[in-house]
Order: C-alpha cells, then sequence, then structure tokens
C-alpha cells in the first residue's frame, strides 16, 4: 500500500531481478514506472480485511491514504501518512504544512480524521512525529493486538 505518491518519493527501479520503489529527487510521474504492476485505486473510504480501513484523507497529494485499524486490545488507531505530519499541524486549530495540494480538501482531511477520533477514541499516529514513538508501544515484545 502506498499512503500517496508525491513525485519526490518513490519511482519504480528494478535492482537485483528484482521490482521495488525507491526515492529519486527530481521529475515527475511516469506512466512507464507503473508498467507490470497490478495497482487497485479506491475511490471511497474502503475495508481492505477486517477492522483494517484505507481512508481517503487527500490535501497533501489528491490520492493520499490514512489506515485506521480497529485493535482488539488497544481500540482504533489511524495512521495519517502525510496527511498529518506533526501534532502541530492537527491542532486546534489545524495547520497546513508547507506543502498542501489542496488546502479545502486538507482540511476537510484533518476533520474526517478528527471525527474518527472523536467518535471511537482513535489514536491518531501522525507521520512524522518522532517523538511520539516514545508514547507508542515499539519494539520486540511491545505489539499491539
Amino acid at each position: 500500500m502506498a499512503g500517496h505518491r508525491d513525485h519526490d518519493h518513490r519511482r519504480r527501479g528494478r535492482e537485483g531481478g528484482r521490482t521495488r520503489l525507491r526515492r529519486f529527487a527530481k521529475g515527475a510521474h511516469i506512466k512507464s514506472d507503473y508498467d507490470g504492476l497490478e495497482l487497485d485505486t479506491i475511490a471511497e473510504d474502503t475495508e481492505i480485511l477486517p477492522g483494517v480501513t484505507l481512508l481517503r484523507t487527500p490535501g497533501h497529494t489528491w490520492g493520499t491514504l490514512s489506515l485506521k485499524v480497529d485493535l482488539a486490545d488497544h481500540g482504533p488507531m489511524v495512521f495519517t501518512s502525510d496527511s498529518l505530519y506533526l501534532k502541530e499541524s492537527y491542532g486546534p486549530p489545524p495547520i497546513a504544512a508547507g506543502i498542501v495540494y489542496d488546502t479545502v480538501a486538507w482540511f476537510e482531511s484533518v476533520e474526517k480524521i478528527r471525527a474518527i477520533e472523536e467518535k471511537t477514541g482513535a489514536t491518531i499516529v501522525f507521520g512524522h512525529a518522532a517523538d511520539q514513538l516514545a508514547e507508542l508501544r515499539t519494539g520486540p515484545g511491545n505489539y499491539y493486538t
């Protein structure tokens, strides 16, 4: 699953006979980068497994996705990808990052995530908040189920 496809994040490359996605610094999407890959797209929030839902959260890019996972021992968690870089972006008031493709859609996505949090008590995991790791279970034996 790709949370979003910034042109500066990834492109398809071949190394050692394997296809993988890798970073690159310049350019744009090139249709041939996707040749031979089986891709599915979603037009609405989509449960891909029981308790695992892709959320459409555009704004940062037109196709940004977040992931909501319902965990038996913790409750819901929403992994925001680049929809929300940091807790400070979330607010309130929400403060958009410097790179936002569609500001109106971004604010709508923030409020969508906030509504999920308010309704379900979900933990919001921000895409670039390294300091948040201290609040999460990480490492061997510290996993969620």
